[in-house]
């Protein structure tokens, strides 16, 4: 049995007080138990929100950090894009001046490149018609 000890008329019993032997009525107002039920369970839901808050905290530092890393690669890819679009401009003005170059040593300095064409060779058959050209 739960230890009882006697305080002038009130017995306590599993640190709970009680009046008398007879009737057994707690000196605990109801009203004070249900205050003492509303604070552990606020106290439980302001734990459960900072547990919350906490791991939303890590979440949106690992998010900044993931931006970060994504807008230093994109960073690096316009940096490429601008390479490969300088040297593409270079190579492109390097085979124009190429281009210049051939048709002046095939075609001569005198000639347009309509009037340079060697002419066509002469076809054995027709595939259509299947008659000597």
């Amino acid at each position: 049995m739960a230890p009882r000890r006697s305080l002038g008329g009130a017995t306590q019993i599993l640190g709970v007080m009680y009046r008398g032997k007879k009737s057994d009525e707690p000196l605990i107002d109801e009203k004070e138990i249900g205050l003492r039920k509303e604070l552990n369970a606020s106290l439980a839901a302001r734990k459960s929100l900072e547990m919350l808050y906490s791991s939303l905290g890590k979440e949106k530092e690992i998010m900044a950090s993931e931006l970060s890393r994504k807008v230093q690669e994109l960073s690096g890819m316009e940096e490429l894009i601008n390479d490969l679009k300088a040297q593409n401009e270079m190579l492109r003005a390097k085979v124009q001046t190429c281009a210049e170059e051939h048709k002046e040593k095939k075609c001569g300095k005198g000639e347009t490149a309509r009037e340079c064409r060697p002419p066509r060779a002469k076809q054995g058959t027709s595939r259509a018609t299947g008659q000597v050209a």
